[in-house]
């Protein structure tokens, strides 16, 4: 089975080329570090969250916990002021308390140009929520035991997208008795409608049995099913998209990859949504299995297992975590290396790919001290023009005490 992976055929731009950024010089700086102290004057601690998020204006979103107590999910904005979003324990929209917000395992922190901001949290009551913080202001999206738009009630809440410049937000909503499906919020108008559910087809009539993940940017959602071949019972993962015409597929389980001689066997995490629908998959065949970035523009890899790295020499051992794309194309992913002493790091592949910042570089001085060294760097966070990466590391720094986590803003 082949599907048209133009563009075109979805509505989106096919070029996946940017302005060039081979040699640039990113600057980084802490935006917040261990022993650092908070808006309500708690001294930081080591236990930085691996999720954090970026807006175009440089302002970032992160978790911490303060004195290793209560979770706090914060906005620093680039240049102050500095605020406290929500923290384990204060009251929630619709009632109850946040218990524990978004984690590298669950949910997805996002903000955008105006500041605002969605995430998921867990609730101190069985359950969990989608929520927005609109100037300052914490709505509920949905939340465990809400009415679907679909029928039945709200169970669980799986995936979420980003938020866009619409403050809208995506996610996948599964239910007790009603269909499942992906869910779209609008904060603007407190609205809350069905994208798509089980009881929907493709475009070629193809049943949707379940969803798993969605992404959602201004240039359209995108996000990854299985549907029936020919019924539920016998269903196959794909990359699909919301569209004029319906849901048509990207690709699917089965089809032929950009690498030669093998066909996409799973697609994992969510797709990406700018100048192309990008999404990682794995792919097997009689001379490479592995997995790898690719784009719906041109049948194209962007990176896989095995592939020579950019700047630093040597190859791509695995990939480390979600990607990003901004709306021009650019894709940003963390690596992780071998046959060099770079080891691990944030690349951006665009016309001509590069590091942004790997092991072997040195964390910002000041605040660090020289010959201060990354012992890791988390999966960056992109914001959708591309002016601003930002990532959590654990660091080893020359100033005591030198065992140092924080989270990091870069720029060109």
């Amino acid at each position: 089975m082949t599907h048209a992976w133009s563009a075109r055929a979805i509505g989106l731009i096919v070029s996946l080329g940017v302005a060039t950024m081979a040699n640039a010089a990113f600057t980084c700086a802490s935006v917040a570090r261990r022993g650092d102290v908070d808006p309500a004057g708690d001294v930081f601690s080591n236990r930085f969250d691996e999720q954090v998020a970026v807006s175009p204006s440089g302002a970032v979103l992160f978790i911490g916990r303060p004195g290793g107590q209560r979770q706090t999910l914060y906005r620093y904005r680039n240049g102050g002021p500095n605020a406290i979003v929500a923290r384990d324990g204060d009251p929630a929209p619709g009632g109850t308390t946040f218990g524990r917000f978004a984690s590298s395992a669950f949910g997805r922190l996002s903000i955008n140009s105006a500041g605002n901001a969605a995430f998921i949290a867990r609730l101190a009551l069985p359950g969990e929520g989608v929520f927005v913080d609109v100037g300052g202001a914490l709505e509920k999206a949905a939340r465990t035991t809400d009415p679907s738009p679909s029928g039945g009630f709200f169970v669980s809440f799986p995936a979420m997208s980003a938020i866009n410049e619409a403050n809208e937000v995506a996610f996948i909503g599964l239910t007790d008795s009603g269909p499942s499906g992906i869910f779209r919020y609008d904060a603007d108008t407190n609205l809350l409608v069905t994208v798509v559910d089980t009881t929907a087809t493709d475009t070629l009539g193809r049943p949707f049995c379940s969803f798993g993940e969605v992404g959602l940017s201004d240039a359209g959602l995108a996000f990854t099913a299985t549907v029936g071949v020919p019924n539920c019972l016998t269903p196959i993962q794909g990359v699909f998209t919301a569209s004029i015409a319906g849901f048509p597929a990207v690709t699917l389980a089965g089809d032929p990859s950009p690498i030669g001689g093998t066909t996409f066997t799973s697609f994992v995490r969510a797709p990406e949504v700018g100048a192309s629908i990008t999404f990682e998959a794995t792919v097997n065949g009689l001379t490479y299995v592995g997995s790898g970035i690719f784009s719906a523009a041109g049948a194209s890899k962007i990176v896989a297992a095995g592939d020579a790295a950019p700047s630093v020499g040597g190859t791509v051992k695995k990939l480390g975590g979600q990607h990003r794309q901004t709306l021009a194309g650019t894709v940003t992913t963390r690596l992780f290396l071998r046959q060099t002493t770079a080891k691990q790091g944030i690349f951006l592949y665009d016309g001509s790919p590069e590091a942004g910042v790997v092991k072997t570089d040195t964390p910002p001085v000041p605040p660090f001290g020289p010959s201060s060294s990354y012992r890791t760097i988390g999966p960056p966070a992109v914001d959708e023009t591309g002016a601003f990466f930002a990532f959590r590391a654990k660091m080893r720094d020359t100033v005591a005490p030198g065992s140092k986590t924080g989270v990091l803003r870069c720029t060109q």
